[in-house]
C-alpha cells in the first residue's frame, strides 16, 4: 500500500522537532567540553528542522492551489466564515466601547453633592440698530452761529461806521440770476439763519436817515 508523500513530510517534521528538543535537553551534550562540537550539532539540527518546515509549507500550498481549482466553493465557504468571525469580533468590540461610553456619561451626569451645577450662559440675540424714519424726526434745530453775535441779539441797534461799510459792501453784491436760484425751500440750517440776519441788517441800514 502506497503512503502519501504528505505523511512522510509530517513525520520528518516531527522527528526534526524532537531532535531540536533533544539537543537542548541531552545530558551528553552538556557534559561535552568541546563547545565547537556542540555548536555544530545544534546548528545542523535547527537547519534540518527549518528545511523540513519549508517543504511542508510548500506541500500545503500546492494542495490549496489544487483545491481552489477543483472545488472553489470550499474556499468561498472558508472566506465567508473568516469574514463572519471578524464581523462578530468587531461587533463585540463596538458593544464593549458603547457600554463604557454609557458608563462615563452616567458618571458625568451625576451631580456631586455640595458642588453647584454651572448654568449655561444666556444666548444673546443681536438686533440690528433701529434707524428712525425721516418723517418721524422733528425739525432740525437751527444753530445760532454767525460772524456778529451782537447783531443777532439786538437787530434794531444802530450799527457803527465800520459795520455800515460792511453792510454797503454786502448790499452792492448782485443777487443771483433767476435761472440759478436755490431750491424752493431756500437754504436751511445755519446758512439760512445767517442770510436772514444779513437781510434784516440791510433793511435797517436802508431805513436809517442820512446825517
Amino acid at each position: 500500500m502506497a503512503v502519501a508523500p504528505g505523511i512522510h513530510i509530517v513525520e520528518d517534521f516531527e522527528k526534526a522537532f524532537q531532535d531540536c528538543v533533544a539537543a537542548l535537553t541531552n545530558q551528553d551534550l552538556h557534559n561535552a567540553r568541546d563547545s565547537d562540537e556542540i555548536r555544530t550539532s545544534v546548528d545542523l539540527t535547527v537547519q534540518r528542522f527549518l528545511d523540513i518546515s519549508k517543504q511542508m509549507d510548500c506541500f500545503f500550498l500546492q494542495k490549496r492551489l489544487l483545491l481552489s481549482v477543483q472545488k472553489p466553493e470550499h474556499l468561498l465557504v472558508e472566506n465567508i466564515q473568516e469574514l463572519s468571525a471578524e464581523v462578530k469580533r468587531k461587533d463585540e468590540l463596538i458593544e464593549k466601547y458603547t457600554a463604557k461610553i454609557q458608563t462615563w456619561q452616567n458618571l458625568l451626569n451625576q451631580d456631586v453633592p455640595g458642588t453647584p451645577r454651572p448654568q449655561p450662559p444666556p444666548i444673546q440675540q443681536h438686533q440690528p440698530p433701529q434707524v428712525p424714519h425721516p418723517s418721524m424726526q422733528g425739525p432740525t434745530p437751527v444753530q445760532q452761529q454767525g460772524p456778529h453775535p451782537h447783531h443777532m441779539m439786538h437787530p434794531q441797534q444802530h450799527p457803527s461806521p465800520m459795520q455800515q461799510g460792511m453792510v454797503q459792501m454786502q448790499g452792492g453784491m448782485h443777487p443771483p440770476p433767476g435761472g440759478m436760484q436755490g431750491p424752493p425751500g431756500g437754504l436751511q440750517g445755519p446758512l439760512a439763519y445767517l442770510e436772514r440776519t444779513m437781510s434784516s441788517i440791510g433793511n435797517v441800514c436802508n431805513n436809517m436817515p442820512n446825517f
